[in-house]
């Protein structure tokens, strides 16, 4: 019998997922090594008849594809926000431990928010005295 769709393998992995991440990350590679290679070849863009592609060394176009390929990863950790959505948009799962929650969180008016608790110690005044 064949297996559903999202199912978890022996080892516990979700193959889906797992291409689809590989892909993204093959990806975000090939970006990156085309942009390192206009980048450092950047002379293609003037649209000049005689061009001739640069005899830079493999090492820079290494450095300038991961540095490429870190802005594309950062901008897409700041594109996906503080709410923490993954590409398909659904929200991550709270790791905040249940009843740790502000109290605006959990629903409280504001009287019930600003009220005294036992644990703070009384208020105590300049004593009148009578004279």
């Amino acid at each position: 019998m064949g297996r559903r769709v999202g199912e978890r393998d022996e080892s516990g992995v979700n193959r889906r997922m797992a291409r689809r991440a590989a892909a993204r990350e093959v990806l975000f590679l090939g970006l990156s090594a085309a942009g390192a290679w206009l980048f450092i070849n950047h002379e293609l863009l003037y649209l000049e008849a005689p061009y001739r592609p640069s005899s830079a060394p493999l090492g820079a176009y290494s450095l300038a594809t991961a540095v490429i390929y870190l802005f594309l990863r950062g901008a897409l950790i700041i594109a996906r926000g503080p709410e923490g959505k993954d590409s398909s948009g659904r929200r991550e799962v709270s790791t905040v431990p249940r009843g740790t929650q502000s109290a605006a969180a959990q629903g409280c008016t504001e009287r019930e928010i600003h009220r005294p608790t036992a644990s703070r110690p009384p208020r105590r005044g300049f004593a009148r005295t009578r004279g």
